[in-house]
């Protein structure tokens, strides 16, 4: 059976710029709306994962999923105050919400590790999302339903899968050092594809190299951080159709449109 492997990473969940469905109950009974930006990101989600599933039912593929890592953003170091809450609780639930597209078409979960900053040291939000879900597939060696990095064979394709890789600030040189990870990793890895997510841009260094590297873009607006010197972030995931060996690789990417120049008498009067 050919099998989809669809990979979607920096969720941010309960930031107020990360993914969020439209209301979002509290735990002191009030009540968080998502902003104009996450509405759009949610929207976005629906779409993804709608396209999954028309996949999944067109070409009866078996669909794996990865989350690659940064699920939850509690901003363990408090360096913001873009979060929902500093509930554990409710920075679980908005998780599970997200994950109800995932678990409506996926027929298994891998949960990659993320930034400790965002998902809590050792992973524990992500450790905690993983064990309730049935479908996860667990690591063997330690018996944990997380993974720092992942290895696997899919239909005869060994991909490879961690949160973190390098990635070049400036748009003119961006690619560098996910170029110098694809002729590094020659040396001690033996897969045919390599998965990465925590920078918010895509990246592809296609068949340049004997294994082709991919940075899979994230679900969160940019911060008051990444202003200081990122562009605007991708939002998507990608999309991995392997079958005997093989493996065939789309994009699903949506654009969030820059801001407009406002004419200076507008803003005067």
């Amino acid at each position: 059976m050919r099998t989809l492997i669809a990979a979607v990473g920096d969720l941010h969940c309960n930031s107020t710029l990360g993914l969020c469905p439209p209301i979002v109950n509290l735990d002191d009974d009030g009540t968080y709306y998502a902003s104009r930006g996450q509405q759009w990101l949610w929207n976005n989600w629906l779409d993804f994962w709608g396209h999954v599933k028309r996949l999944k039912r067109g070409h009866r593929y078996k669909v794996v999923t990865l989350i690659g890592g940064d699920l939850v953003d509690v901003d363990m170091k408090k360096r913001s105050r873009q979060v929902v809450s500093r509930n554990k609780s409710t920075a679980i639930d908005i998780a599970g919400m997200a994950l109800e597209s995932v678990l409506d078409v996926s027929d298994n979960l891998t949960f990659i590790r993320g930034t400790p900053a965002h998902a809590g040291m050792s992973a524990e939000y992500e450790e905690t999302i993983a064990k309730d879900c049935t479908i996860a597939i667990k690591n063997p060696d330690t018996k944990m339903s997380s993974w720092f990095e992942l290895r696997i064979e899919v239909e005869g394709v060994k991909i490879y899968s961690r949160h973190h890789s390098p990635m070049g600030r400036k748009q003119s040189t961006m690619g560098n050092p996910v170029n110098s990870l694809a002729a590094e990793m020659m040396y001690y890895e033996s897969v045919d594809l390599a998965l990465f997510f925590h920078n918010h841009r895509r990246y592809d260094t296609y068949n340049n190299y004997r294994i082709r590297v991919i940075l899979s873009p994230g679900w969160q607006l940019r911060g008051e951080f990444p202003y200081q010197w990122t562009p605007p972030p991708c939002v998507g995931g990608t999309l991995v159709v392997c079958d005997r060996g093989r493996y065939e690789v789309s994009e699903r990417d949506y654009s969030l449109e820059r801001g407009k120049i406002w004419k200076i008498e507008r803003l005067i009067q």
